[in-house]
């Protein structure tokens, strides 16, 4: 299921499908349209229920298109399964000029992002 949302001071975006990278390429897209569109800063992309192991070349090109992708927006935080979060993709787009944090909960997502969590969506 995808889910690309303006909750008032962020633009949510959730994928549950299996890891695909152009899946997530397309998604981080969608994303960075609608924060210009609607004049939004701030992301939280939840791929905690995305299932499949990023190899670390995905990880790496993740990290380059996510800065190129998101180089106008202010701030964005990703919710991901934590056995596989390890810090390459983040700094790879941190090195490219990203403003990112990719945490494995929610509620440390948007205190990072300074945003109350709409759990209505």
């Amino acid at each position: 299921m995808k889910i690309i949302e303006n909750r008032g001071g962020y633009i949510y975006a959730q994928n549950d499908n299996p890891y695909n990278f152009q899946e997530v390429i397309e998604l981080a897209k969608e994303v960075a349209s609608k924060c210009l569109a609607e004049n939004q800063t701030k992301v939280l992309v939840n791929l905690s229920n995305m299932r499949g192991k990023l190899q670390p070349m995905d990880k790496f090109n993740l990290g380059v298109q996510g800065a190129m992708i998101f180089r106008k927006v202010a701030q964005v935080a990703v919710v991901y399964d934590k056995s596989q979060i390890d810090g390459f993709a983040e700094t790879v787009a941190i090195n490219r000029g990203m403003n990112t944090r990719i945490f494995s909960s929610l509620e440390a997502a948007t205190e990072w992002l300074g945003v109350n969590v709409d759990t209505s969506g």
